[in-house]
């Protein structure tokens, strides 16, 4: 091993659930079934620090649509409605991501001072969220397009239902300090 090098690895099997009114035994929304995680870093001298994580998570379970009563409700409500029938029957794809940090730390008499910065998602890896429920826009965004052509009934009757896909993207930098005493 390299000398002020350090490292952890973990995984975690598990099963995370809850009972309804009617017993029945269903995942929480807590429930990825697995998790991987290792961290590789190296203390460099004059307290530069260089870290990197990665993990892997199961999907994680959620609850699709009432397509009838999102389609009732949106115009109000501004959001799809739950099928709380079919609580967390669906699961997202795995997660990952890769993160990446520096610091420099300041060490005094009786305090230290940490700066970083951590970059979140370095490979920009795409994350799947929950879908969202929405009517379909117009070609100039201005209001909803409707089966009939005319203006989007209170009811949602004469909408077009679109469920759009959740897709995070992004890499997330973050510059921050720790000071202990």
């Amino acid at each position: 091993m390299i000398k002020n090098t350090f490292y952890a690895v973990s995984a975690t099997l598990y099963s995370s659930e809850f009972a309804g009114a009617d017993g029945k035994l269903l995942p929480s929304s807590w429930d990825y079934g697995y998790l991987v995680s290792a961290t590789l870093g190296q203390k460099f001298k004059r307290n530069w620090e260089l870290g990197v994580k990665y993990r892997l998570a199961g999907g994680a379970p959620y609850t699709p649509f009432d397509l009838t009563a999102s389609r009732a409700n949106y115009v109000t409500t501004g959001v799809g409605t739950l099928d709380y029938t079919e609580i967390n029957s669906l699961r997202l794809k795995p997660f990952q991501q890769v993160d990446l940090r520096v610091d420099k730390k300041y060490n005094y008499k009786n305090t230290s001072l940490s700066l970083y910065i951590d970059l979140q998602n370095v490979f920009v890896f795409k994350t799947e969220g929950s879908p969202r429920y929405t009517f379909k826009r117009n070609a100039d965004n201005s209001g909803f397009e409707t089966t009939d052509g005319n203006a989007l009934k209170t009811d949602g009757s004469n909408a077009i239902p679109v469920i759009l896909p959740n897709d995070n993207t992004s890499l997330l930098p973050t510059i921050g300090f720790i000071f202990e005493f």
